[in-house]
């Protein structure tokens, strides 16, 4: 009858409809996850580690940081005890071991109680110092401990600390104060040290003494 016709098409209706709802939720969804997302090119937690000039979102140039300097070698520093004998002989010692090794040899007199002698030791072990006197051969003298020897070895002056060049009779040629510079801190001390040691120092805030 056309009351059953209907019903039946009703029934063949409800089936089809569930049949396309469990076709739905079996079908994948097309969106991407979050986590394998691919990442953005103006993402900055990329790593940006590469060596030569980096190009930058808006296409310029940055230039690449440059590398530190390398530490220059502590400078050669030799203090003389009178335990060792006398001045002279250490000195004549000391002035061969620097030509065997190009050297420069700087004397410089010091004693344990001056302030400005230890400011002095602390700077060279700063690189700045180190780099000017890079072949230079450090000599300190302790004006306490060879009191009697300074006057004949030419190396008597008021205050402290003096440096002085040597020629190759072991007579100083050159000498000059720490009053060459203002504070003893290595960028004070680096210039005017790296100048003396290598002949070049002219402008001075006093004459070296013309006896020595």
């Amino acid at each position: 009858s056309f009351f059953s016709v209907m019903m039946f098409g009703f029934v063949m209706l409800g089936v089809l409809g569930g049949v396309m709802g469990a076709m739905n939720e079996t079908r994948p969804s097309s969106s991407v996850p979050p986590s394998v997302a691919a990442p953005s090119e103006d993402d900055d937690s990329q790593d940006d580690s590469v060596t030569g000039d980096v190009e930058s979102a808006d296409g310029t140039e940055r230039a690449h940081a440059k590398a530190p300097s390398p530490p220059a070698a502590p400078v050669t520093i030799v203090d003389l005890t009178p335990a060792r004998g006398p001045l002279k002989a250490q000195l004549a010692s000391e002035s061969k071991s620097a030509a065997k090794a190009k050297q420069t040899l700087l004397v410089q007199t010091t004693a344990p109680k001056c302030g400005a002698c230890q400011e002095i030791a602390t700077a060279m072990r700063d690189n700045e110092v180190a780099a000017a006197l890079m072949n230079v051969r450090v000599v300190r003298v302790d004006i306490e401990a060879f009191k009697a020897d300074l006057k004949p070895a030419g190396l008597s002056r008021d205050g402290l600390p003096w440096f002085f060049l040597l020629d190759s009779a072991l007579t100083p040629h050159d000498s000059i104060s720490a009053d060459e510079w203002d504070a003893n801190v290595a960028e004070n001390i680096a210039p005017v040290l790296g100048e003396f040691v290598q002949g070049k120092l002219k402008e001075r805030r006093s004459a070296a003494p013309t006896e020595l």
